[in-house]
C-alpha cells in the first residue's frame, strides 16, 4: 500500500504546471504542498538533483529524502516553503519568469537556487537583486548580511544604500531585525566614506601659508572653469532681496567695496587625476556657502539623486539660509547654479566609488 505521508497534516497538490500527471517525481514543500515535476528538467538544471536521483535505491541513506511514494511517484521532502518552491521551479520551466516582490522572497529564492547549483535560476535572480536593490537596498543588506559568501550581493545593496541617509535606516524592519552588529557597523563605515569622498570632491578646505599668516582657501575638484563665473553670478542674484536689506541706500562704489571683502579663495583643481592643474580664483563667499551645502547633503546621502533632488525639489529651500525671499527669482538662480554644477560631474558614475574599500 502506498503512503500518502509520514504525518497527519493535510497535502496540497500545487498549481499548474506542477500538477500534470505525466511528471515523473513530486517534490514536497516544508509546509506540505506536493509538486509534480519532470525528472529531465529537474536533473537538467540541477546537479544536485541530478546526483540524488540516479544514485542507485540501495545506495540511498535510510534517512534519505526519497523515502515517500503518492501515486506511485517517488516524493522528495524538501526545506523550501511553497512559495520559494514555485517560484525557484518557474525560473527553471519553460514557462514565464516570475517576478519577485519582496526583499525576502528574493533573498529565500536566491539562497535556494544556490543550495541546489541552479546556476540559470540563480543569474535571473541575481538581476532581479540589483534591481530591487535601487528601492529597498537597506532590506536587501540586512537579509544578505545572514548568508555566507553573499559578498556580492552586500556590495551591491551597499551601494544603492547610499540614496538613504544613517538616519532613516531605523525605519527599516529588516535593519531593525539584523543580528550582525559587524555587518551593520560595515554598511555604516562604507556610507561615511563615500560620503566624506563626494563631499570632499564639492569643496575641501586647505590653507595658504603657514602659522597665524595662513589664510584659509577652499577647493574643489568638480567646479568648472567655465562654469565658475555664471555660477556665482546666479548665486549674487539669489542674494538680491538680503544684500538690499543689509546695504539700503548705499552707493555702487560702496556695494562693489562690501563684495570685495566677502571674496574668497576657491582653488578649482583639473578632473583628470594624471594631468591635474589648479587654478586660483576669487569667488564671493556666498558660492562658498552653496557649495558647502551641497557638501553637507551629499555627506548625508552620498548619491546623485540627492544632488538632483537638490536641483527639482529640496527639502530647505533657502539652501542653509542663502535664499530667504522664496521669489521667482530664486526659485531659478539656484537651481540653475546647481545644473550648472551638475553639468560637470559625469566623472561620478556607477564606478566612482569603487576605490572606497568596503
Amino acid at each position: 500500500m502506498e503512503s500518502q505521508s509520514i504525518t497527519e497534516t493535510p497535502l496540497k497538490d500545487a498549481s499548474a504546471p506542477f500538477n500534470k500527471p505525466s511528471a515523473g517525481l513530486i517534490l514536497r514543500s516544508s509546509d506540505y504542498v506536493d509538486f509534480r515535476v519532470k525528472k529531465d528538467i529537474l536533473t537538467e538544471a540541477s546537479p544536485v538533483f541530478e546526483g540524488m536521483l540516479t544514485l542507485p535505491q540501495s545506495a540511498q541513506p535510510a534517512a534519505s529524502n526519497l523515502g515517500d511514494h503518492r501515486d506511485g511517484l517517488p516524493v522528495v521532502r524538501v526545506t523550501e516553503s511553497s512559495q520559494i518552491l514555485d517560484n525557484l521551479l518557474r525560473f527553471c520551466y519553460p514557462v514565464l519568469v516570475p517576478e519577485l516582490k519582496t526583499a525576502l522572497e528574493i533573498c529565500d529564492t536566491l539562497d535556494a537556487a544556490r543550495k541546489y547549483m541552479m546556476e540559470r535560476a540563480e543569474k535571473d535572480i541575481r538581476e532581479q537583486f540589483a534591481r530591487l536593490a535601487k528601492e529597498e537596498p537597506l532590506a536587501l543588506y540586512a537579509l544578505s548580511s545572514r548568508h555566507i559568501g553573499w559578498e556580492d550581493e552586500l556590495k551591491i545593496a551597499a551601494k544603492e544604500s547610499l540614496r538613504f541617509s544613517i538616519d532613516s535606516w531605523p525605519s527599516v524592519p529588516e535593519i531593525r531585525a539584523m543580528n550582525s552588529v559587524d555587518s551593520y557597523m560595515r554598511l555604516q563605515s562604507y556610507h561615511q566614506k563615500c560620503g566624506e569622498y563626494l563631499g570632499s570632491n564639492v569643496i575641501a578646505t586647505a590653507a595658504a601659508g603657514f602659522g597665524e599668516c595662513a589664510e584659509k582657501t577652499y577647493e574643489s575638484f568638480i567646479v568648472n572653469t567655465l562654469t565658475v563665473g555664471p555660477m556665482e553670478s546666479l548665486v549674487l542674484d539669489a542674494r538680491h532681496r538680503d544684500d538690499q536689506k543689509t546695504a539700503p541706500g548705499r552707493t555702487f562704489e560702496s556695494r562693489k567695496a562690501q563684495s570685495s571683502m566677502r571674496k574668497r579663495t576657491l582653488v578649482i583643481i583639473g578632473s583628470r587625476p594624471a594631468q591635474y592643474q589648479e587654478l586660483e580664483c576669487l569667488v564671493d563667499e556666498w558660492m562658498i556657502h552653496l557649495l558647502e551645502f551641497v557638501r553637507s547633503e551629499l555627506q548625508k546621502k552620498p548619491h546623485m539623486d540627492t544632488f538632483r533632488d537638490l536641483i527639482n525639489s529640496p527639502q530647505d529651500p533657502s539652501y542653509g539660509g542663502l535664499c530667504n525671499c522664496n521669489c521667482p527669482i530664486c526659485d531659478y538662480t539656484i537651481p540653475s547654479a546647481l545644473e550648472l554644477l551638475e553639468s560637470f560631474m559625469p566623472r561620478m558614475g556607477p564606478d566612482f566609488f569603487d576605490s572606497i574599500e568596503f
